[in-house]
């Protein structure tokens, strides 16, 4: 008996060694840990591309222009041909091109018998890397574990599956249109000339232009004229409009095969045409959107986008917003004279006031029908402050470029500049509170408040018009 118990025993030990191997015959996997950083591309120093190959048939690619310079610029390219640098955003292109490098993997499984279970048949990324000598290395991104802390991938040729932490991989999931900057349509002010805003509800067109000056101190000045419908001042929302026309980010990219007849671009609401001083231009087309603020396109640019009604200002708004809100914008160190004719009385405005200077300076002067405006009224005002005050309170109160205003022209302005030239107004009666404006003879469309620039006996406080601030100072000691 006691013989047969080594037997026994050696046999015991065979069966759980075939058991052993069985076992590792029917299930094959074995996983590997790695005890220290292991990063997948071992040469990491010569990429020069790096192609990025989604199953909704989408790619594109990366490419480093000097793989050399630690202060690399990229290329972002799609199947039409690269994309221009001005419109990708580097930031975000370095840090899908790097991508690849900085995989660590965690675990080794190596005898597989079924890829599918790590996704890898049918993988959700196929990344294709390009070295400097013309070598390729193909990685196929697979799935997530049941946690989803970690992803499967596997490089081509190779039968191992390598485990890596899935959050490496983030940015791959972006998409071709997270690589664009939100700046796209943003411009230099420095170099643009012109901008025209063209609305398609009321056929009505205005255009600005930039005039670029650098002051004594380097810094660049920049002012805008409103050329058309007329040439006067911008109104406040105009220099909204402009500002963030030239600035505004766009908030998200719409497919680059989005039907712009299905978004109301196929008749857009409106085209923005921004010149720029080199004589380039590019045209921006906007529609409202049904989410409350505009999608629009452009002519040299390939994805639709959307932005909100806050980013630009309402563009809908009533033409007479688009102009300024007062008539008469001078400086007293512009003008040297304003002759003001009226049913009642003749003015004659005369100064003499310097940029360096105000009107108490010794040298300066300004009268008014040959008064002294350096003296103060009787209540302790400087005569001339009361009247400059008045001739930029005259007030614009609507927009009419249709209406046919009569031929009975009462008043007249005239402003001379310190440069000799003139800007002639006159006045027609509309109603008995408003005036049709013409500027050098021809009518502007233009309504003013005839309150703001004619005397009237219902005025509480008769200065507040420009005509009643003049018989104002003219009356007092």
């Amino acid at each position: 008996m006691n013989n047969r118990i080594p037997l026994i025993i050696l046999s015991v030990l065979s069966v759980a060694m075939l058991i052993v191997i069985m076992i590792l015959l029917l299930w094959p996997d074995r996983i590997v840990e790695v005890s220290q950083d292991a990063y997948l591309i071992e040469d990491r120093s010569s990429i020069k591309r790096v192609d990025y190959h989604f199953p909704d048939g989408t790619s594109f690619s990366i490419e480093a222009e000097d793989s050399s310079n630690f202060d690399r610029h990229y290329l972002l390219s799609f199947e039409e041909g690269y994309f221009d640098t001005n419109w990708t955003d580097q930031n975000r292109l370095e840090q899908i091109f790097v991508t690849p490098m900085t995989l660590l993997y965690l675990q080794i499984v190596t005898g597989v018998s079924d890829y599918d279970q790590y996704g890898l048949i049918d993988p959700v990324a196929l990344i294709n890397i390009h070295f400097v000598d013309d070598g390729l290395v193909s990685l196929k991104i697979g799935g997530r574990s049941a946690n989803g802390n970690l992803q499967y991938l596997q490089i081509n040729g190779e039968e191992e599956v390598y485990v890596v932490d899935a959050s490496s991989l983030a940015y791959i999931y972006l998409g071709e249109r997270s690589l664009i900057s939100s700046s796209v349509l943003s411009s230099d002010y420095s170099s643009v000339q012109t901008v025209s805003i063209s609305r398609n509800s009321d056929d009505l067109t205005f255009s600005f232009d930039a005039t670029h000056s650098t002051g004594s101190n380097g810094i660049m000045n920049r002012s805008w004229q409103m050329t058309e419908p007329l040439t006067i001042f911008p109104g406040p929302l105009s220099m909204n409009v402009l500002h963030f026309l030239l600035s505004f980010p766009v908030e998200r990219y719409l497919p680059i095969d989005t039907d712009i007849s299905d978004i109301g671009l196929d008749n857009p609401d409106y085209t923005i045409c921004i010149v720029n001083t080199n004589g380039q231009n590019r045209t921006v087309y906007l529609s409202h959107s049904a989410e409350g603020g505009y999608v629009g396109y452009t002519d040299d640019f390939i994805y639709p986008f959307y932005i909100s009604l806050e980013s630009i200002g309402n563009l809908r708004a009533e033409p007479v917003s688009f102009f300024p809100l007062y008539l008469l914008h001078v400086h007293t160190s512009e003008l040297t004279a304003m002759d003001f004719n009226s049913d009642s009385f003749a003015y004659r405005l005369d100064v003499d006031i310097l940029d360096s200077e105000t009107v108490d300076s010794d040298r300066a002067r300004a009268s008014l029908n040959y008064v002294n405006l350096k003296t103060s009224t009787d209540d302790g005002r400087v005569k001339f402050d009361v009247v400059f005050a008045a001739i930029q309170n005259v007030r614009i109160s609507g927009y009419e470029p249709d209406a046919s205003p009569n031929a009975d022209i009462s008043t007249y302005l005239t402003l001379t500049l310190r440069d000799r030239t003139q800007i002639n107004y006159s006045f027609s009666p509309k109603n008995d509170r408003e005036l049709y404006l013409f500027i050098e003879g021809a009518y502007s469309g233009l309504i003013v408040n005839a309150g703001t620039l004619l005397h009237s006996d219902s005025n509480v406080f008769s200065e507040n018009s420009l005509e009643g601030a003049m018989n104002y100072v003219l009356g007092s000691s």
